[in-house]
């Protein structure tokens, strides 16, 4: 999209997911990728039945695409607002309720959760804010991600987790880094 999606609202939702099978692999109850901007989830209630990896999960996005991918510019969520957020029955091997990833400017507050492996996780991805979409997102990433009113029990990980350092070698941006 030549502008990042903006004004989303997710209300009032109860989501149960029971999928089996190859269907787990990449299992979102609420999927959400690239630049959004001013979105709201509020009052969710997300049942994984026992197999759900993921209650909500962002991930940055390309908002570019040149040939090189060391010059390619991302696109990355920002004015987010998550509230009165529950998510139980996860994967106890990887379930994550909610996971944020290349994110900037994000509001959790009042996210409980039963059961599963980490209640929120927080990282830069593999972008690690390297060509921030020009116009679209800051330049340099100064907003926080703020986290209020969490209950965490029935975990078999750390309850938050942030990852402010990732390692090159995987990323797009590998090329760029020596070995």
């Amino acid at each position: 999209l030549p502008t990042q999606m903006g004004n989303i609202q997710l209300r009032n939702l109860h989501i149960i997911v029971k999928n089996t099978g190859a269907n787990i692999a990449g299992s979102n109850a609420i999927g959400i990728l690239g630049g959004v901007e001013n979105l709201v989830a509020e009052n969710i209630v997300i049942d994984g039945s026992g197999t759900l990896l993921s209650g909500i999960y962002y991930e940055f996005g390309w908002a570019t695409n040149e040939a090189q991918p060391n010059l390619r510019q991302t696109s990355h969520a920002h004015n987010m607002r998550f509230t009165n957020i529950i998510v139980k029955n996860m994967s106890n091997a990887s379930g994550i309720a909610l996971g944020l990833v290349g994110a900037y400017s994000c509001m959790v507050d009042g996210l409980h959760v039963t059961t599963g492996k980490h209640a929120f996780l927080g990282y830069p991805g593999e972008a690690m804010f390297y060509r921030p979409w020009t116009g679209a997102d800051q330049a340099a990433p100064k907003g926080a991600i703020t986290l209020r009113n969490i209950v965490a029990q029935s975990l078999s990980g750390t309850a938050v987790v942030f990852t402010g350092a990732q390692t090159s070698p995987s990323g797009y941006l590998s090329s760029l880094f020596a070995s």
